[in-house]
């Protein structure tokens, strides 16, 4: 639903501290340390240094906040897997990338 071609874990993690409702700033703070500072918060990846990329997150995280649906609070992708993923996205309020892109532009 993100929109990225490769699924590595930093670029998926982007986009979760925005639909997280609660506390989503512990997500992200996951990201920064796991992918920045290079502390290994998490056995599924290998810790990295340097790759916090803020605009890239700030605007991973408005799209996920635009998400009308906590993807981490029992969350049944079943519903939707069926479905056209631009679909998915509408039904979901996900912006698509050249949208968010065109706002950060204009700002």
């Amino acid at each position: 639903m993100t929109g990225q071609r490769r699924w590595p874990a930093r670029r998926t993690c982007r986009h979760f501290p925005g639909f997280i409702r609660r506390d989503g700033f512990a997500f992200l703070m996951f990201v920064i340390l796991q992918f920045h500072l290079g502390i290994q918060i998490t056995p599924l990846a290998a810790p990295q240094v340097g790759l916090f990329e803020a605009r890239k997150v700030l605007r991973a995280v408005a799209r996920g906040a635009a998400c009308k649906v906590d993807l981490s609070d029992r969350w049944d992708f079943w519903d939707v897997v069926h479905l056209p993923l631009g679909e998915v996205r509408a039904r979901f309020g996900i912006p698509p990338l050249a949208a968010m892109g065109a706002r950060q532009e204009a700002a």
